[in-house]
């Protein structure tokens, strides 16, 4: 019988391979266009940067206000702003969690995101399987990665120099020096009452339980044995979700299919084809769907 371990590992390594092969193909019809330019961004900080210094780059690029991100209704509207900013940056965010199916899907234990370093149409991928409120610190580590030039895999629990830095940038990034004082959380803080106050400052800040317990057992105002026992309490969580999700369908395809590509990737496939620079099939390999898909998914994405 296949080790489980070793199937998630080639199934992963599959959805890399795949992820590379589509970002040249796209890049191929840039050059056939002679739109193939470089980014400036990409690789334009120092390998020995700090993370305030890369935190202040990845804001100046983004022209975009903490305030911008949290006054949004949700999570999920919260990443698609970020989302929209990179994009315009010139990056394509991917979500992609399986290789088709769900029983291929691969749990943020396995990968949480990872960054294609091309200096022309850098791919982010982030694991849709992890807690919607997790995206955006996903995509900005991602991002740090491809400031610094990088391709990376991320996953939780790393002991790597640089994937600590990037997490530090994705922390500082959406969270400020303040946004804990506010919690009163002591030694006699009983794990229900922690976990409310973890959900209600999530909900506020657009970000994820996760991180702000991260960062409340990084500044040593809980012990380790309280972060492991929240840690566990939000997998649990997301995974009963996830369930539930598989469970309910209905969801129109291509309404699920373009939020998972990004209309940055769409509108690029679309012009490409435009042009003459894809073909049908091509195209459809680019965007991860069946030939017959490709004309309906494009048809409704509008121009920018």
């Amino acid at each position: 019988m296949p080790d489980p371990d070793e199937t998630k590992e080639a199934w992963l390594h599959t959805m890399i391979r795949d992820a590379y092969v589509r970002q040249a193909m796209l890049t191929s019809a840039l050059e056939d266009e002679e739109e193939a330019q470089p980014l400036p961004f990409v690789g334009s900080a120092p390998q020995d940067s700090n993370a305030a210094e890369l935190v202040h780059r990845i804001e100046r690029a983004l022209n975009l206000r903490i305030e911008d991100y949290r006054n949004t209704r949700t999570a999920s509207e919260a990443f698609d702003l970020l989302r929209s900013k990179v994009e315009q940056l010139g990056a394509f965010v991917l979500l992609m969690g399986n290789l088709g199916n769900y029983r291929t899907s691969l749990t943020p234990r396995v990968f949480r995101g990872f960054s294609i370093a091309k200096s022309v149409a850098p791919f982010i991928v982030i694991n849709d399987t992890d807690s919607k409120a997790a995206w955006s610190f996903t995509l900005i580590h991602e991002l740090a990665h491809i400031f610094l030039g990088q391709s990376d895999i991320s996953g939780y629990g790393s002991n790597d120099a640089v994937e600590h830095l990037c997490d530090d940038v994705a922390s500082q990034f959406l969270l400020r020096p303040d946004d804990l004082n506010g919690l009163n959380v002591t030694e006699r803080t009983t794990f229900k009452a922690l976990l409310d106050l973890l959900d209600g400052l999530a909900r506020s800040l657009k970000v994820s339980r996760k991180m702000l317990a991260y960062n409340l057992w990084r500044s040593h105002r809980i012990q380790g044995q309280m972060y492991e026992r929240l840690e566990d309490r939000f997998d649990q969580d997301r995974e009963e979700y996830e369930h539930r999700r598989e469970g309910e369908g209905g969801a129109d395809y291509y309404v699920v299919r373009r939020h998972r590509l990004g209309i940055g990737l769409i509108r690029t496939v679309d012009r490409m084809m435009i042009a003459g620079a894809l073909t049908a099939p091509k195209a459809a390999q680019v965007l991860g769907v069946k030939p017959a898909n490709v004309s309906r998914l494009v048809s409704e994405v509008g121009a920018p």
